[in-house]
């Protein structure tokens, strides 16, 4: 979905600074002009907005706490989809960071986001 995502916004001019915890992932999105990031901290450190789609709240923790002082400052986009109670605790976590928070979620699938059938929330 964060693929998907990322297409989109390159295809529809924004500039999109790529990452992913698996290197080969990213390499359509870079061959579409997105420039990679060597870490997670330097993908949170290429944009004052920064967009997470993982698989659940645990793997969000495991990428962004080590690197939460590069989020200060910065408007964090969590569509990762899971229950109200994670989604206020990582905004309670965002707010103690000084991280500006949204926590949304994707209701589609891949090949429709970027048209009228996907639905964000």
């Amino acid at each position: 979905m964060g693929q998907a995502s990322a297409a989109v916004f390159l295809d529809k001019g924004h500039p999109t600074t790529v990452w992913n915890r698996s290197a080969g992932k990213a390499e359509q999105l870079v061959a579409k002009g997105a420039p990679l990031a060597g870490s997670v901290r330097s993908a949170l450190e290429a944009s004052p907005l920064v967009v997470v789609r993982v698989s659940d709240y645990d793997a969000v923790h495991r990428l962004l706490d080590p690197a939460a002082s590069s989020l200060t400052g910065r408007t964090l986009v969590n569509l990762t989809m899971a229950s109200s109670t994670r989604a206020r605790e990582t905004a309670e976590w965002a707010a103690e960071a000084g991280i500006d928070y949204v926590d949304g979620a994707i209701l589609a699938v891949p090949q429709a986001i970027g048209t009228a059938e996907a639905t964000l929330l």
